[in-house]
């Protein structure tokens, strides 16, 4: 137990700086969706004007592209928001260089066009996953420091397991303890009302920075490009809202949330569609559709999902804390605010137990001192 104990302090001092950061930035991007809208429209509310198709909205996108840049995601509009385009490199990897181009489906203006992780918000997610560090390997570093976490709190949860008839003072803080006991009481209390949603999020925020690693222990099969009816005309592009129309069809009672743009006419357009009024990917179905036959290539949904890819979208819901209703995302929101907390307790008691010890040992010398 006092080598766990030793090990969990020295890990957490050393992590302190990154968690922190970790947690604070977590918490932010759950709340982010309680102030988002989740209500698609099929008209402007104000003047009752029906939206463009889905073709226009991403022809003008694809229009307003900067040179070397496709189409490759459409997002429809969500109550307000205007509908949003994501532009990705014709050639080379997508990752972290998307162009989101949002555009008026009333109108076909395009109102800003920006990179995908621009603003305050995006510098909030880059800061979370990859510190900042996109092309430094700061996922991967993101992701050791999650497994970092994990350890701490595993180790947290041994050191703090309380003896039978403690557990009431595990769970409180002795408000007349002062110093280091009043530190420890703190620490104690806040790790074990949050034990639980640290170890959740540490863990599927460590399986997600390494996806290959992951979607290979769960036994998921690299997705690969599916070949589709060539086009007679490759300049043509292909039918967007038919195809949508072709995945409803195949799974109804459900909304579009998102459109893939393949890289070449000659593969599959995979249609993202979910229940009304829900969110997250756990109840997302994947639709591939050959838009030129007007036919389903694949039909991905949970019903027909593998154990390894269920596990991976659950993975993906409970780390953002999304779909799984407000207790879940306030807990999500208070672990990651408590992160901090054991932060500046945990090196509080550090630097306690350090001046403590010093004045011991300075009592000591004193006292050999006198008697000499």
């Amino acid at each position: 137990m006092r080598r766990m104990r030793t090990l969990h302090r020295w890990l957490g001092l050393l992590l302190a700086a990154p968690v922190v950061v970790q947690g604070l930035t977590g918490a932010i991007l759950a709340l982010v969706p309680v102030f988002v809208p989740a209500f698609s429209p099929s008209a402007d509310p104000a003047t009752n004007t029906p939206l463009h198709s889905i073709n226009r909205i991403v022809a003008a996108a694809h229009a307003a592209s900067p040179e070397g840049m496709r189409p490759g995601r459409y997002i429809p509009p969500e109550g307000n928001t205007p509908a949003t385009v994501i532009l990705v490199p014709r050639s080379g990897p997508a990752r972290g260089a998307g162009v989101a181009l949002r555009i008026e489906p009333t109108t076909l203006a395009v109102l800003s066009t920006e990179p995908a992780n621009a603003g305050l918000l995006g510098w909030v997610r880059r800061l979370h996953t990859s510190f900042l560090l996109e092309d430094r390997g700061g996922r991967q570093i993101n992701g050791w420091i999650g497994l970092g976490l994990l350890a701490v709190a595993v180790l947290g949860v041994v050191v703090w397991w309380p003896r039978p008839g403690q557990w009431r003072a595990a769970f409180s803080i002795e408000c007349a303890a002062r110093g280091w006991r009043f530190q420890r009481r703190l620490h104690g209390a806040a790790g074990g009302w949050t034990a639980l949603m640290l170890l959740v999020s540490a863990a599927t925020g460590a399986a997600l920075a390494f996806p290959q690693t992951t979607r290979t222990a769960l036994g998921i099969a690299p997705s690969l490009p599916m070949q589709v009816t060539r086009p007679s005309d490759p300049a043509v592009p292909p039918d967007l809202d038919k195809a949508v129309s072709v995945a409803l069809e195949a799974v109804p009672g459900v909304r579009l949330r998102g459109i893939l743009l393949p890289a070449r006419p000659a593969e599959a357009i995979r249609v993202l569609l979910g229940p009304p009024n829900t969110e997250g990917v756990v109840s997302l179905a994947t639709v591939a559709v050959d838009p030129w036959a007007a036919r389903v290539v694949q039909l991905q949904s949970p019903n027909t999902q593998s154990v390894g890819e269920r596990v991976l979208r659950w993975t993906h819901d409970l780390h953002q804390a999304v779909g799984l209703g407000p207790v879940w995302r306030a807990m999500t929101v208070a672990a990651g605010i408590a992160v901090p907390l054991f932060a500046v307790t945990g090196w509080w008691m550090w630097l306690l137990r350090r001046r403590n010890r010093r004045r011991i040992a300075h009592a000591r010398t004193a006292a050999v001192n006198s008697g000499a």
